[in-house]
């Protein structure tokens, strides 16, 4: 069925590099983008509103780029761990189908990035065929998931998404921002309390709507999708739920020990009623309540539990806790709300003390260039004054050295002309003695002729 043929050392060397590769650009891009909100806080302060929007759409861009990514490195993952199934097998293992076709359908897509994933895309071609690769880069194969076609599309994010992280990012900063009211009376016509309560929606990001884009991965101030209720009883009918206004003090509300206060929250349809199944659905479902006002209605059950306890079963057959179990499993969401808050809070803090490490770093490497910039300063300085002195000093040895021959030159000229001028005396004294004698010869030879004459 398919052919074989890959070098699967290589391919093993790949992955791995693939998912170092794609660590280091979810850390790079999480780190731009917590930069660029600060940029976006300073448009929103100085009423730039548009240019923020731009922003915002490319910050979502990049948290989905950036969900993508770690989807990428867990199916790299995957085919590492299971990689014997891929060395050993000539036929598409189905536990690996979906990581397979959903590598090779991202690689043309991510390979400007992380230059590893084309290489993994030859190998696989050349393993499981041609046809079957196509198939996957034209997405046409079923086991590619939609999640992470959604968050490579190129489609511009919804207007109520950007509206919702410009608040966010303005409630994180201090400012002031009214949001566009046409798309926040979007949002309150498809977030009712019916729209909630609809147990098959589809929108698990809480952002109002069944066709929103999943909430974007780290960012604080998105809810996570709440917790439903793990099973459900047989005779299960949806509930009706009174809905109070938005400031409602639920103190004052469940301030008298009455059961029917409960029911004016909570209505269930049918004569049989069950405090654990409202409460469990109150806490646990996707209900439009803060978690404040689950706390305050659960401390108030567990406070009254004497006038609440006779809509409990009290059958010891029954699975359904009393009070010491009522109370934790109540409370638990509640607590994992708190510990979710804590954690964001603790991740704030983080990302602001490595934004304060980064700053400190580069306060540190501009005042260690600078140093070395007034270093290679006085060090140029302290060469070209060793330059000039060397100089000088040269110019002084050769003046000196150059008197000196000068000096012999001329000495040695002093003594050639003196000697000169001796034998120029010398040779006129000869040379007169010379003629004085040759004066004499002639008178001496004149007296003898004349004598003998």
């Amino acid at each position: 069925m398919f052919s074989s043929g890959p070098n699967y050392s290589k391919l093993k060397t790949n992955l791995r590099l693939a998912i170092n590769r794609l660590k280091l650009l979810q850390k790079k891009k999480a780190e731009l983008t917590q930069k660029s909100r600060k940029e976006i806080a300073d448009y929103i302060s100085n009423n730039k509103c548009e240019r923020a929007r731009i922003r915002v759409e490319h910050i979502i861009r990049e948290d989905y780029l950036v969900e993508a990514m770690e989807f990428v490195e867990m199916y790299c993952d995957l085919l590492l761990a299971r990689f014997g199934l891929i060395s050993q097998t000539q036929n598409l293992d189905e536990g690996l189908s979906e990581a397979i076709s959903s590598v090779l359908w991202v690689a043309p897509r991510l390979q400007a990035d992380v230059p590893e994933m084309k290489m993994i895309s030859d190998m696989l071609t050349a393993k499981y065929g041609k046809p079957y690769a196509e198939a996957c880069r034209k997405g046409s194969v079923p086991t590619i998931p939609e999640r992470i076609q959604h968050k490579m599309s190129i489609q511009s994010p919804p207007a109520l998404l950007v509206e919702k992280y410009l608040i966010e990012i303005a409630k994180n900063y201090n400012i002031e921002f009214k949001p566009d009211p046409q798309v926040m009376k979007e949002d309150q016509q498809t977030s009712g309390v019916d729209a909630l309560l609809d147990l098959n929606d589809s929108d698990t990001n809480n952002l109002g709507g069944g066709q929103g884009p999943p909430q974007p991965a780290g960012f604080v101030g998105f809810p996570q999708p709440p917790m439903l209720p793990s099973q459900q009883p047989s005779d299960f009918q949806n509930f009706n739920f009174h809905k109070f206004p938005k400031n409602t003090n639920m103190s004052e509300v469940l301030s008298c020990n009455d059961i029917s206060t409960l029911h004016h929250i909570v209505t269930i349809p049918g004569d049989d009623s069950c405090l654990f199944h409202s409460l469990s659905y109150l806490i646990h479902g996707n209900i439009l309540m803060s978690v404040d006002i689950k706390a305050t209605i659960v401390s108030h059950v567990i406070a009254n539990w004497e006038s609440f306890k006779p809509l409990t079963y009290s059958d010891n057959s029954s699975n359904f806790p009393l009070e010491e179990r009522y109370r934790d499993v109540m409370l638990r969401p509640v607590r994992k709300e708190s510990h979710r808050k804590l954690k964001n809070d603790r991740n704030r803090k983080k990302v602001a003390k490595e934004n304060d490490t980064a700053e400190e770093s580069d306060g540190k490497l501009k005042n260690y260039k600078n140093r070395v910039k007034e270093a290679k300063e006085n060090e140029t300085t302290e060469e070209r004054d060793r330059k000039l002195k060397n100089e000088r000093n040269k110019e002084k040895s050769a003046k000196e050295n150059e008197t000196a021959e000068e000096r012999d030159i001329k000495s040695t000229n002093d003594r050639k002309r003196k000697k000169e001028a001796k034998e120029t005396a010398e040779g006129r004294n000869k040379k007169l003695t010379n003629n004085r004698k040759r004066k004499k010869r002639p008178r001496e030879t004149e007296t003898e002729q004349e004598r003998e004459r």
